[in-house]
């Protein structure tokens, strides 16, 4: 079914970006990307455009990071159309360990992502990651 292959790609295309995220190839994450994707996330304002996302999320994050992983079995897939899906709005959480000046701490989050299918071709479109909230609001 048409179905389990944008299942499928969604879920490869998740793996693949958390290999990006750890090994910091950021060349390879950006191909992954729609040219005016945008963005948010916990440590930047809002991003328009893939050179912004890169400059303002993903060299100051990567680099302080090691062991990215989503929880994809965790998350949740939905599709523009379960006939001939061509968007997807991936909502996944993460972990990892991050590299501060005191040493390594467990970091993990949340990540909505839209994903978009061309000439079945899955890129992002606009991600949202978001760190687990630490103490009181």
């Amino acid at each position: 079914m048409v179905i389990e292959s944008a299942i499928r790609g969604v879920k490869e295309w998740l793996e693949s970006f958390a290999s990006c995220v750890r090994n910091r190839d950021f060349e390879a994450g950006e191909a992954m990307f729609l040219d005016d994707s945008t963005g948010f996330g916990t440590w930047t304002k809002a991003m328009k455009g893939l050179q912004m996302l890169r400059e303002e999320q993903w060299e100051k994050v990567w680099r302080s990071t090691k062991g990215f992983h989503f929880d994809i079995e965790e998350g949740s897939l939905l599709f523009s159309d379960e006939q001939a899906p061509k968007q997807c709005v991936a909502t996944v959480t993460w972990s990892s360990i991050g590299l501060g000046v005191n040493g390594e701490f467990e970091r993990s989050g949340c990540a909505t992502i839209v994903l978009v299918c061309r000439e079945g071709i899955w890129s992002a479109q606009h991600t949202h990651f978001s760190q687990t909230p630490q103490g009181k609001l």
